[in-house]
């Protein structure tokens, strides 16, 4: 029983010690401090690495990867961060079942995360990217997070020069995020990265 206590108290430390070094990494990046680590990455070899790492499993993983992706000029380790995210966002409101779709739409690389939860409210989509926001999805909270997540996933897809979103229904919530395949020179428009 003590083993376990401290189990959990090292996996909480742990997660605090992540979480701090992200934000720290964010407000560098929003300082313009710090710049990506960019390097060809591969979108598939980066959502089986993600899921390899995930503290929780998934109970029913459904993957739709596009072949033949052509690997993003981004950094691999700050896009790992968003995809944590979004999945643990999607083990948290849903009720097991988690989509991951990746395809290249234009110059840009797509990826989706979808789960099989009750949904958000419409009012409530565009305050998601917000810092310290918290939405309410009826009963499916089991999750304590303090609503910086998805503030951390909006800024470092934005710092990759990319876009990102939520859609939801009755029965599930999408997050998207779009970013170039290449490192744009100068801020790209995200009309021209879908067409």
């Amino acid at each position: 029983e003590q083993r376990q206590f401290v189990r959990e108290i090292n996996d909480e430390a742990d997660r605090l010690a992540q979480l701090v070094s992200t934000l720290l990494d964010l407000s560098r990046i929003e300082a313009g401090l710090q710049q990506l680590d960019r390097a060809p990455c591969r979108i598939d070899r980066l959502v089986a690495g993600t899921l390899r790492r995930l503290h929780e499993p998934i109970p029913r993983l459904e993957l739709a990867l596009a072949p033949d992706l052509p690997p993003a000029d981004a950094d691999e380790a700050r896009l790992e961060v968003v995809l944590r995210n979004l999945l643990a966002n999607a083990l948290a409101y849903g009720n097991g079942l988690v989509r991951i779709a990746a395809e290249q739409r234009g110059t840009g690389l797509l990826l989706r995360v979808t789960d099989d939860g009750p949904g958000v409210a419409p009012d409530e989509l565009p305050h998601l990217f917000e810092r310290f926001y918290r939405a309410e999805r009826g009963q499916q909270r089991r999750a304590g997070g303090i609503g910086l997540g998805l503030a951390i996933c909006k800024a470092f897809v934005e710092a990759h020069g990319g876009t990102i979103w939520a859609e939801s229904g009755a029965h599930g919530t999408t997050f998207a995020f779009l970013i170039p395949l290449e490192a744009p020179a100068a801020p790209v428009p995200v009309e021209a990265l879908a067409a």
